[in-house]
């Protein structure tokens, strides 16, 4: 059934594939890949509540990996600033994540980064720092944290976290940017 349904959509049939994709999903309610394709289809022809839906469906199943379930969230990245709808589903996805995965280093960054998105910066810096905790080796979260250091004027936290993330990236300039500037501001001339 998957592969007819995908034999239709080639031949731009889209109505005959939905409802082979219908038949897949009562057949095979847990079929991840199916509930996203679904969501696409109802997405594309104005049916978002059905549509949302369905990525509700895909995010809980098994038989989607956990890659195609984060990719999908970072286009709602750009969506959170203009809708508190996309903002609202962003976050309703991410917690079926966490739920799901709780001890997934990546869960918790997206999470932290649709915090920041949403200005929330004090919490997305705990959720930074846990996911440091876990992964020391992810370049971009030091630089998230140290980021929002700044932005809270947080020198001497910034100093801290500055000379941990050079332990896992000695050559790496931002962080001795963000070292030195720390150290001016607090007047650490050492």
């Amino acid at each position: 059934l998957e592969m007819l349904s995908e034999v239709y959509l080639l031949n731009d049939q889209q109505e005959k594939a939905f409802d082979v994709f219908k038949k897949i999903s009562l057949i095979s309610p847990e079929n991840g890949r199916v509930n996203l394709t679904l969501a696409d289809y109802y997405r594309e022809n104005g049916e978002n509540k059905k549509s949302y839906e369905e990525l509700k469906l895909a995010f809980k199943s098994d038989g989607l990996n956990i890659e195609i379930k984060i990719s999908v969230l970072l286009s709602y990245y750009k969506l959170i600033s203009f809708s508190d709808e996309m903002k609202n589903q962003a976050y309703e996805l991410v917690d079926i994540l966490i739920q799901k995965y709780p001890e997934d280093t990546k869960v918790t960054i997206v999470y932290a980064d649709i915090l920041y998105t949403d200005k929330r910066y004090e919490e997305a810096k705990k959720y930074y720092l846990k996911a440091l905790d876990k992964e020391k080796n992810i370049l971009s979260t030091w630089a998230q944290v140290l980021f929002i250091q700044a932005e809270q004027n947080d020198f001497a936290k910034m100093i801290n976290t500055s000379e941990e993330a050079l332990i896992y990236f000695p050559v790496e300039p931002i962080f001795y940017y963000f070292n030195g500037i720390s150290n001016k501001r607090i007047k650490n001339y050492n």
